[in-house]
């Protein structure tokens, strides 16, 4: 894959570096489509530096794209944001804490589970079985 590298003094070249693979059940692997740089980065650029970064740090991580790769992780977090939605809901209905202080907790709880879904739907969807972007990579096991 070809990635913007920083290589001191200001100095940003591409290089062409190995996809990175799933090492561990907390490691997911992302398909970029897109990139920014943030603000951080510039400084890494500017000359001189006003924040310190070694040479051969890859610049970059304000990225999007798609799962392609991930271990349980995924679906843990499903259950962990999919059961605070629940307990959020509980507190509401008991009346403890009123609606309109957890309104905005509830909104992101239940915005993490839809991304979350999502990504699982994308990450089996382009499972190996549909020729992947990565070829190598184990099947991904569909628990649906």
């Amino acid at each position: 894959m070809r990635v913007p590298v920083f290589k001191g003094n200001g100095v940003l070249d591409y290089e062409e570096r190995a996809i990175p693979q799933p090492q561990s059940p907390h490691d997911v692997l992302v398909k970029i489509d897109a990139c920014g740089i943030c603000g951080t980065d510039l400084n890494i650029l500017a000359v001189p530096p006003a924040h310190k970064a070694n040479p051969g740090i890859v610049i970059g991580h304000e990225g999007i794209g798609d799962i392609i790769e991930a271990t349980c992780l995924s679906t843990k977090l499903e259950e962990e944001a999919d059961e605070t939605l629940y307990w959020l809901e509980l507190l509401v209905e008991a009346k403890i804490i009123p609606y309109s202080l957890l309104a905005d907790l509830m909104k992101e709880a239940d915005e993490i589970v839809a991304i979350v879904v999502s990504s699982l739907k994308t990450q089996r969807s382009q499972s190996p079985q549909t020729k992947g972007r990565y070829p190598g990579n184990p099947p991904i096991p569909s628990n649906s």
